[in-house]
């Protein structure tokens, strides 16, 4: 009997708008944000030399770090600038809008960039030659080009940071086989979206059979409370965790297109490690808060503003009133062991007050049961 009242439950939502809408919004927030991040890596993945291509846009983003970047490294850059242009015979031309065109050097901008070049090599170029030498060769080519300090400095930040990326690149290789890494990023935002919109499908569970007047299953003893309610549980969190899965699936086979060498489980993993505590607890702070005061909106209302307080990132990130894990970016596994702990502990400590809350929500519906409109 409990089975079939979960099974009930599966396809009663199965065929709701709500459940409809849930899917809608996970899937969109998978799409724009999971996948669209993940685009975005791989554009600030690249090497300086491979933003300097014909046709593509040469921009400053807040990811590199130009702070740091000494005379030396300007020094290195503007040699490596002039050594790529002699070698092409060419150099790069920005448009007003920032898009990169590529420009034949003549035979005298050829001499120059190559006696330039070789005054670097062989001279100890102080900061205000390096600035002398950036004049002259600006003044040569014309137009917009690369030859100006703050770009050479935003060039060098960004080999640092290419250089980086490589070195992190290979230790989430080794020691995440990548995907462990991007599992976390993809718990964050699928948390993210389950955790809102997990308490439209669960908020009218236990009051809508009121609603349709099964009054046989709800004031009567021939379902104990228990099967009653926890069969309704199980079938909201279980349908909803299969969304969830069904991403966590696709995201693996799509890495297992990409690399050689990957943890296949890693996904699943921190699906049922991450994100089933959050729809658990959004179960059943829904579920306690209809059963009692008789109301579908009240849990809705106060779940915004729970998520409200627990999607912000703060210092007390991982402290158990936020019911979210936000991890939102692509670490090592030495950077995420820093805070394992924390997050270790909070999902045991949200679980422990998902099933708390639902064995009230059990109590309350059990002490309300065969009162009908007032009367035992």
């Amino acid at each position: 009997m409990f089975w079939k009242l979960v099974n009930k439950e599966i396809k009663y939502q199965l065929k709701s708008i709500t459940f409809g809408i849930f899917c809608v919004f996970v899937v969109l927030f998978y799409i724009t944000q999971f996948v669209g991040d993940i685009n975005m890596e791989k554009v600030y993945s690249n090497s300086p030399g491979d933003l300097l291509v014909e046709g593509s846009v040469y921009y400053k983003s807040n990811l590199e770090d130009e702070s740091n970047i000494g005379f030396n490294q300007r020094l290195n850059m503007l040699h490596n600038l002039l050594e790529n242009d002699l070698k092409n015979k060419s150099f790069v031309v920005l448009s007003e809008l920032s898009v990169v065109e590529i420009e034949e050097l003549n035979d005298e901008q050829l001499e120059l960039v190559s006696i330039i070049k070789k005054q670097i090599e062989e001279e100890d170029i102080s900061e205000q030659e390096y600035h002398n030498i950036l004049q002259q060769v600006h003044n040569e080519l014309g137009h917009i080009n690369m030859y100006e300090d703050d770009k050479i400095k935003n060039l060098a930040a960004k080999k640092v940071l290419y250089e980086e990326t490589l070195k992190r690149e290979e230790e989430i290789r080794k020691s995440e086989k990548v995907t462990g890494s991007y599992a976390r990023l993809f718990a964050d935002y699928i948390g993210i979206a389950v955790g809102f919109f997990s308490v439209f499908i669960a908020a009218f569970s236990l009051i809508r059979d009121r609603k349709y007047k099964a009054y046989e299953i709800i004031y009567t003893k021939k379902i104990s409370s228990i099967k009653y309610v926890v069969s309704k549980y199980i079938g909201n969190v279980l349908l909803m965790m299969i969304v969830v899965l069904i991403l966590a699936g696709y995201s693996t086979i799509d890495f297992a297109n990409h690399y050689d060498k990957i943890d296949y489980f890693a996904f699943i993993k921190i699906s049922i490690t991450w994100i089933l505590p959050t729809i658990m607890i959004v179960t059943s702070l829904a579920y306690i808060l209809q059963v009692a005061f008789g109301n579908g909106i009240l849990p809705i209302i106060v779940q915004f503003i729970y998520w409200n307080y627990s999607v912000p990132f703060s210092s007390s990130q991982y402290n158990v009133s936020k019911y979210m894990i936000r991890y939102n970016s692509v670490s090592t596994l030495s950077e995420y062991q820093k805070v394992a702990n924390d997050i270790i502990f909070n999902r045991i400590v949200i679980t422990f007050i998902s099933i708390v809350l639902l064995v009230g929500a059990i109590w309350i519906f059990e002490k309300k049961r065969g009162n009908i409109c007032g009367k035992n």
